[in-house]
C-alpha cells in the first residue's frame, strides 16, 4: 500500500509538471522537472520507474531541445539491468526515441491512456527504418 502511495505521488508530481501550459516555463522549472523525472526513472520501485519511461517521452516531446543525456544513460541501464522484459523493451524503445527524435515527429505523445499505442508506433517506425536500411 505504501509503495502505491509513493508511486502515485511521484507520478502525479511528474505529470503535473509536464502540464505547464499557462506560461513559458523558466529554466529553473524545467530543471526541477528534469530532476523529478530522473528520480522517478531511477526509483527502486519498478512501477514508478516503468511509468517514468512514458513520462520522459512526454518531456522529450514537449521540450525537444533540452539536454536529456541523463535520461538516455538511465534508460540504457534499465534496458541492460532490468529483469522485467517489458520494462527493458520500453527502455530500449525510449532510448532510440531520444537518440533519433527527428524520426518520431508524427508520434503523438499526450496521455498515459495511449501509452501502449505510443510504444507500438515507436516500434513500428524503428522497424521500418531498419527494413529500409537493408536496401
Amino acid at each position: 500500500m505504501k509503495a502505491k502511495v509513493i508511486y502515485t505521488a511521484i507520478l502525479l508530481v511528474a505529470l503535473l509538471n509536464l502540464n505547464i501550459k499557462a506560461q513559458q516555463p523558466t529554466k529553473e522549472k524545467i530543471n526541477v522537472l528534469i530532476k523529478n523525472c530522473y528520480n522517478s526513472l531511477t526509483h527502486e520501485n519498478q512501477g514508478v520507474a516503468e511509468s517514468a519511461i512514458f513520462v520522459i517521452l512526454q518531456f522529450k516531446n514537449k521540450f525537444p531541445y533540452e539536454n536529456t543525456a541523463q535520461f538516455v544513460e538511465a534508460l540504457e541501464e534499465i534496458a541492460i539491468d532490468s529483469e522485467n522484459a517489458r520494462m527493458s523493451y520500453k527502455a530500449q524503445l525510449a532510448k532510440i526515441y531520444f537518440n533519433n527524435h527527428d524520426w518520431f515527429s508524427n508520434v503523438e505523445i499526450k496521455s498515459i491512456e495511449n501509452e501502449q499505442k505510443v510504444f507500438e508506433e515507436i516500434a513500428g517506425i524503428i522497424s521500418s527504418k531498419m527494413f529500409a536500411a537493408d536496401f
